[in-house]
């Protein structure tokens, strides 16, 4: 039997998902409307809970990451961490991905960094590298420090606290100063052995919290054909720009939905108020759209 690819179903998010995930207050508006009326989207990628860990080496990371993993392992190394692993897990669509996990020093825990970059019909919709210092407890909990900004909600049993404007080293003091605080015993790591068996742990707990409470689904037929034929990027060279045909779209609709609902029923003030703010929001949008890609061409 194939492995099950999996895609994030939108009307699962809590609304406080949803902003967290959000790139702007405009795309948290549509976001929320779209789950409010039980609609998703069709997904960029789909992921599977791995089995195992496929290790990789370095030199097999596609050279569109390495810009954003460049400053994490320099910050990493300055700390005095550097006895790792790298890896990967299965993933379809237009996405290049890599993880990271490296022993701390101490043996109390690891320093763990995913890297994704994907793109949808030849522009970049979304790249980022977080940095994750992990330390599991014997009594099952998990201490996560994390130089990400908070998106989807962790499994119950990881107590996460995000420090998205700090250094790695200010993170990872702040680590050290939660463990310090713990009385139960530490889960140690002491070799590679036991970083794969972590970040599967980890992985696996996540897939499924996710897919328990459905915020994690499984595509359809033509959903993986269609994911399996797209084709990532490969090179860090002349980076494309960010989904115009997609911001766009959202502009427009949001104009269009705000004066159909105009017409719909007797609205009340506050209902014309909101209506009114997704014409004119939508319309904002695009003098904004418009006006950053005259410098960029001017540029």
């Amino acid at each position: 039997m194939g492995q099950t690819f999996y895609k994030a179903h939108l009307p699962a998010l809590r609304y406080a998902e949803c902003w967290h995930v959000a790139k702007n207050p405009f795309e948290f508006l549509v976001a929320a409307f779209l789950k409010t009326i039980g609609v998703s989207i069709s997904p960029p990628i789909a992921s599977a809970c791995p089995d195992n860990l496929i290790r990789i080496v370095p030199g097999a990371v596609a050279p569109v990451l390495m810009p954003l993993l460049k400053r994490r392992l320099q910050e990493a190394e300055e700390l005095g961490i550097e006895d790792g692993i790298w890896y990967t897990n299965p993933a379809i669509g237009a996405v290049a991905l890599v993880g990271t996990a490296f022993r701390l020093p101490d043996g109390n825990g690891a320093l763990v960094c995913a890297t994704v970059h994907i793109t949808q019909n030849g522009m970049t919709t979304d790249k980022k590298s977080t940095a994750s210092f992990v330390t599991e407890l014997a009594s099952g909990r998990v201490i996560d420090t994390t130089a990400g900004k908070r998106e989807l909600d962790p499994p119950p049993h990881v107590e996460s606290e995000h420090m998205p404007k700090s250094s790695l080293s200010q993170v990872y003091d702040r680590h050290r100063e939660r463990l310090s605080l713990e009385s139960d015993p530490i889960v140690r790591i002491n070799s590679e052995e036991d970083l794969e068996n972590l970040c599967l742990r980890n992985e696996k707990a996540t897939y499924d919290f996710n897919i328990e409470r459905g915020v994690f689904v499984p595509v359809t037929d033509a959903e993986e054909a269609a994911l399996r034929a797209a084709t990532p990027a490969t090179s860090s060279e002349n980076p494309a720009p960010a989904a115009k045909g997609v911001l766009d779209m959202l502009c427009w609709f949001s104009i269009g939905f705000g004066f159909f609902k105009l017409n719909d029923g007797d609205p009340n003030q506050a209902q014309l108020i909101f209506r009114w703010s997704l014409i004119g929001g939508g319309f904002l949008g695009l003098a904004l759209l418009a006006t950053v890609r005259h410098f960029q061409k001017a540029a």
